[in-house]
């Protein structure tokens, strides 16, 4: 055990000290992680619900005899309206992950870490996976199944569905250009510290902290 002052110190309590104080700040980036999963999961589940209301998806026309339908069959304009349902995808994808990613940004602040950088790619992941399930569940059904009980001559909408998977990049892409974008420009950076003007804002007999220097203030080391 150490005596300074008066009071006693025993070893571990400097690892004690060290160990507690490094608590908060893991329940912090905890916390931090959470909120931006949470943040876009919503923001898929939205981006999903819009995605199935606005996409045009194709249209089948019913075909068949007298014995009733036997298939479906798709005009000139089906590869577009394919293209446009991915296009759609797309834009509403990079609307919606930027602005996530820009409240996510500016509620993190300018010191934001790597970890940061690496759990807004990865939200942006889950967040189109999020989107493209929910415009599927939310959009037209399976087309032969509504066609049984369709007319000859009838049409039924194709379900939704996002073709080229790389489109689903677009959200952890636009994640990550956003949060550049506010990181650089939009927030302000902390100014460095000049030790002079450090020492002399702490007035005379004071030496800047972390020098090693005495000051007047130290105590008497112990014998």
């Amino acid at each position: 055990m150490t005596s300074v002052g008066g009071a006693v110190f025993a070893p571990g309590d400097a690892r004690d000290d060290g160990a507690m104080a490094d608590r908060p700040d893991d329940s912090r980036a905890g916390r931090r992680v959470a909120a931006v999963l949470l943040a876009y999961v919503l923001a898929g589940i939205l981006a999903g619900v819009l995605w199935a209301w606005l996409a045009d998806p194709v249209q089948f026309t019913v075909v068949g005899g007298d014995d009733g339908p036997t298939g479906l069959q798709a005009g000139e304009e089906a590869a577009s309206a394919r293209f446009g349902v991915v296009v759609t995808y797309a834009a509403v994808a990079v609307v919606a992950s930027a602005l996530t990613a820009s409240v996510v940004c500016l509620r993190t602040g300018p010191r934001a870490g790597a970890a940061t950088v690496v759990w807004l790619a990865v939200a942006g992941t889950v967040g189109a996976a999020v989107s493209a399930l929910t415009g599927i569940a939310l959009g037209p059904g399976d087309p032969e199944a509504a066609a049984t009980s369709a007319a000859v001559g009838d049409t039924v909408a194709d379900r939704l569905a996002v073709d080229a998977w790389g489109v689903l990049l677009v959200w952890p892409v636009a994640a990550l250009a956003v949060a550049m974008v506010v990181w650089t420009f939009l927030l302000p950076r902390d100014e460095p510290v000049d030790p002079a003007a450090s020492a002399e804002a702490q007035g005379p007999g004071r030496a800047p902290q972390g020098s090693g220097a005495p000051t007047e203030t130290d105590p008497p080391l112990p014998r």
